[in-house]
């Protein structure tokens, strides 16, 4: 087995597919980092087997294993509704990233079913670095006068607590996270979380990659694997 990363970078990871593509391995999982894996197309007819993780390929056929990203945050943004919270921020990564995209959706799905009008000004995207992160939390809890936050990503998750602790919000915002976070169960309050299964993810991905290789030729499916509300504290702390 060899492992390389991309970091999200796109270029990255065509450079290093088609570099392990050269040493003749038999099969990829891959991770997509760009919107356009159409570059594998020739290989793949040629025999190479992809299975795709975490996101589905673009512009090519094959099997991808996913989170059920858009489920997982419609329950989060839900899970807050039922609190009592209306003014819910969304915190999230890049636009271009197929996860990103989902979640959002998920978020603008539950407060539809809600009856409840999207506020744009609650929604903060593409956020990279600590400094926006910050920011989006001020502009959010503060300006917008949101009373809780569901935060897309896990690195986001953690500056915003990081942030609402600064400000003396951390027991009086609601948040819940997508994806879980190490010592979220250590810390007052516990955070709520969307827990992806990482570990199901990548076995059924080689489960899906090896019968391919064995010569399964059924045709490609995505497989979504369910995700887990895990109540800890931050996701229930009702509206001021």
């Amino acid at each position: 087995m060899i492992s390389s990363g991309v970091d999200e970078e796109p270029t990255h990871e065509r450079d290093n597919a088609l570099v392990l593509i050269e040493r003749q391995v038999d099969g990829l999982i891959i991770v997509p980092a760009g919107d356009d894996q159409s570059y594998l197309m020739k290989d793949q007819q040629l025999g190479l087997k992809v299975v795709f993780v975490d996101r589905i390929p673009q512009l090519l056929r094959g099997d991808a294993v996913v989170s059920d990203n858009r489920g997982g945050s419609y329950r989060a943004v839900n899970h807050l509704l039922e609190v009592g919270h209306t003014r819910i921020g969304f915190l999230g990564d890049r636009d271009h990233i197929w996860t990103m995209v989902e979640r959002r959706q998920g978020y603008f799905d539950a407060l539809r079913d809600a009856g409840i009008r999207v506020d744009e000004s609650l929604v903060r995207t593409n956020l990279h670095s600590a400094q926006e992160i910050r920011e989006a939390i001020m502009g959010i809890v503060v300006e917008g006068k949101a009373s809780a936050v569901f935060t897309a990503q896990n690195l986001i998750t953690v500056e915003s607590i990081r942030t609402l602790r600064a400000l003396g919000l951390v027991e009086s915002i609601a948040l819940v996270g997508f994806d879980d976070i190490e010592t979220a169960d250590l810390l007052v309050p516990g955070v709520t979380v969307v827990a992806q299964d990482p570990t199901v993810i990548g076995t059924f991905a080689c489960e899906i990659l090896l019968s391919r290789i064995d010569g399964d030729s059924s045709p490609t499916q995505t497989h979504v694997i369910p995700v887990t509300l895990i109540q800890r504290g931050s996701g229930e702390i009702p509206p001021r």
